[in-house]
């Protein structure tokens, strides 16, 4: 809050700290931290008068408005001039801008998350680890370098943790990793948790061996046995020469 003095009015004292105060000619600066008003002290000038006071309240986004328009105070006659009468000045009440309060992780600095191995891109690591904020601001996650961040990705409106591109998660090669995550307001609050991502196990069929088949055996065409064939054979031949001779007597 800044307040305008008029000419010949000089700053003494406030309600506030010295450190809350800045003083620079004739416009003092208050910084209001808590609390919902605050008194200040002037040495009026010796000349009789009615003067005007002014002040501007600027809040957390730096939005300027004029503290309950112009004031206006009357200064009788001066006092013997070695006497010195402060004047107690007190502004109209202006209500307290509500603190910037930091966001909190629901789940505290320290969770847990689970994914089962071979999960594919872009599955989801468990539910989303979100924190709230006082004040009511949109909030934005995102991860901290120095972890297992280059694996997984983070949406940074809803805080879900998914298997990033190209990741191949296996519980016999590791079962865990870590990721720190930071969820930030507009004005730069924000809060931290690391977050231990554990690849449960998951039973994979053995592959079954090819086993060797045996082709048949040809079965053998049926025929006549030798034995009886080649007496048949004998027959014949000496039942031909027979008639040869015959023909020629």
């Amino acid at each position: 809050m800044t307040e305008t003095l008029p000419a010949g009015f000089t700053y003494v004292s406030s309600s506030l700290p010295n450190d809350q105060v800045s003083a620079s000619g004739q416009t003092v600066t208050f910084t209001i931290i808590s609390g919902t008003s605050f008194t200040y002290t002037v040495t009026a000038p010796a000349t009789a008068n009615t003067y005007t006071f002014s002040g501007t309240f600027r809040d957390a986004d730096r939005v300027e408005t004029n503290v309950g328009g112009a004031s206006s105070l009357r200064v009788g006659a001066a006092p013997p001039p070695s006497v010195s009468t402060p004047v107690p000045v007190v502004p109209t009440p202006v209500p307290s801008p509500l603190e910037n309060v930091r966001p909190t992780f629901d789940d505290g600095t320290m969770q847990e998350r689970s994914v089962a191995e071979g999960a594919e891109e872009g599955a989801n690591v468990g539910e989303p680890v979100t924190a709230t904020d006082q004040n009511g601001d949109a909030l934005t996650y995102f991860f901290r370098e120095g972890f297992d961040e280059a694996l997984f990705e983070i949406d940074g409106s809803t805080g879900q943790i998914t298997v990033g591109e190209g990741t191949e998660l296996d519980f016999e090669s590791k079962s865990s990793y870590t990721v720190r995550i930071r969820a930030a307001d507009p004005l730069g609050a924000a809060d931290e948790t690391t977050v231990t991502i554990n690849v449960t196990d998951v039973d994979e069929q053995p592959t079954a061996a090819p086993t060797a088949t045996s082709a048949p055996e040809p079965e053998e065409e049926p025929g006549f046995p030798v034995v009886i064939i080649l007496p048949i054979i004998v027959a014949i031949v000496v039942v031909a020469v027979v008639l040869f001779v015959v023909r020629r007597r």
